[in-house]
């Protein structure tokens, strides 16, 4: 097979002799003409062509049915051809698509906040929902940032630096100069720290002398002071785009470099926010600053991973990707289901019928054989409604279940099993109640483990999940 720019003669052929009838020679059939680029290099550039193609060639939609069809030989070496050639990597010449830039979910800012200030912002209460695409809600063509969103953005940044400041200790250490050019030097050498870590980089001169121009307005006011100037400047680092969107830069070209790789600040922030969902650690800057993130990328992932902050990266994933968080809230009536699916009971469906007539009848009004006939059919109905005693999906079965996926996922990933096992697996993660809503024996205590399966049991991979059905069946 050939690749690059060039088809293989094979590959022409069956295109000749399969498709040129309608969309060659003059023919143009769903706007598609294959003699209608001026080489190949400029057909094959056409990916969207070619993935029409190939789903029209996977389905048997096209030649359509009227038309002689390729054989399967034909139809395997074309789909072969347009994977490796027209959709072919070359390593050689990566293209890795530009960044978009994304503003922090709700998570993330509040856990930035929290690392970067101490206070924790409720940002379920205070924002209102993000938006998600292709079903996560870290995808940047979706965090749109509305005017009422905006203005929620300054009002928190008021809150949380009033909160934050109340402790002057931390945030105003030592004696404020009483001179004007010490109280700048004060004021620039806090500023700078806090915009610093707020921004996840080195903050440039420039804005540091406007935040410090800013706190110096602010306390040449009556009745204000350097600290009430120097909080006025940190609402606005709060309430910069450089804070509320992970902005990426560049590292320089340097010779032999395909493409522009982004700089040690912004890989530290695409690693945090990836694993942690919030701001890069002291470790992780220090490495940016010194420029030696990228070659000791592996050694910080691990450790990242095994910090238990990941569980927060688990937890989202997981929750977003096989929609396990849903399980919690989900509306599920297991009598109506197991009712469904239990084999048909002539007396008890009587008995339930016999029932509901006696009770709308008055007490006085039921003779004594009613009275007896009542208790006897109640006995009945009560005995068919204990099937359904321990099938009951309470609150503490949900959670086990989402437990479960997430402790799942997150064995695969820290043990580096094989990616088969997220499908099938002879083990799960149970605890006793969870066990028992499985029917899995010789599981005991509360905690959720890792248990090996019956060599019988349905269990083992994501998708036998309690979540996993319960979310994807229909209610």
């Amino acid at each position: 097979m050939a690749g690059g720019g060039e088809m293989s003669a094979d590959v022409r052929g069956i295109l000749e002799k399969r498709c040129h009838d309608c969309h060659a020679d003059g023919a143009k059939k769903g706007g598609v003409a294959f003699d209608g680029f001026k080489s190949d290099t400029e057909l094959l550039a056409d990916k969207a062509l070619w993935h029409r193609v190939l789903k029209n060639v996977r389905a048997g939609l096209m030649p359509p049915p009227e038309k002689e069809q390729p054989t399967a030989d034909e139809r395997a070496k074309l789909q072969q051809w347009i994977k490796s050639s027209v959709f072919a990597f070359d390593p050689a010449h990566p293209d890795p698509g530009r960044p978009v830039l994304r503003r922090l979910n709700r998570t993330e800012y509040r856990n930035t906040i929290e690392d970067l200030t101490g206070v924790e912002f409720h940002t379920q209460d205070e924002f209102p929902a993000d938006d998600s695409g292709h079903g996560f809600d870290n995808i940047g063509e979706v965090l749109t940032v509305s005017p009422m969103l905006l203005e929620k953005y300054l009002a928190a940044a008021q809150t949380i630096v009033k909160e934050a400041t109340g402790n002057h200790a931390k945030w105003f250490p030592g004696d404020i100069p009483a001179d004007a050019d010490g109280r700048r030097a004060y004021a620039k050498e806090r500023l700078t720290e806090f915009a610093s870590r707020a921004f996840r980089r080195p903050v440039v001169a420039e804005t540091v002398d406007r935040l410090v121009t800013m706190a110096e307005f602010v306390w040449s006011q009556p009745d204000k002071t350097v600290e009430n100037g120097i909080a006025r400047a940190m609402e606005a680092v709060l309430a910069s785009p450089r804070f509320l969107f992970l902005e990426e830069f560049t590292a320089p070209l340097q010779p032999g470099d395909p493409h522009p790789f982004v700089d040690d600040y912004s890989l530290a922030s695409r690693l945090s926010y990836f694993l942690w969902s919030t701001m890069p650690d002291a470790e992780l800057l220090k490495l940016a600053a010194e420029k030696k993130l990228r070659e000791n990328l592996g050694a910080q992932f691990d450790r990242m991973l095994g910090n238990d902050r990941s569980k927060m990266f688990v937890r989202n994933f997981t929750g977003q990707w096989l929609q396990a968080r849903d399980i919690e809230d989900i509306p599920i009536d297991a009598r109506f289901v197991l009712m469904r699916e239990q084999k048909p009971d002539p007396e008890a469906d009587a008995a339930r019928t016999r029932f509901f007539e006696l009770r709308r009848k008055r007490q006085d009004e039921l003779t004594k054989e009613e009275e007896e006939e009542m208790q006897k059919v109640r006995a009945v109905f009560r005995k068919g409604s204990e099937r359904f005693k321990n099938a009951e999906f309470r609150g503490e079965v949900r959670r086990d279940m989402r437990r479960e996926t997430e402790m799942y996922f997150a064995y695969v990933l820290k043990e580096n099993r094989p990616i088969t096992e997220l499908l099938s697996s002879d083990y799960t993660f149970l605890n006793k109640r969870l066990a028992e809503h499985y029917r899995v024996p010789d599981v005991e205590g509360e905690e959720l483990r890792k248990v090996t399966l019956p060599a019988d049991s349905p269990r083992g991979g994501i998708l036998t999940q309690g979540a996993v059905l319960a979310v994807t069946s229909n209610p």
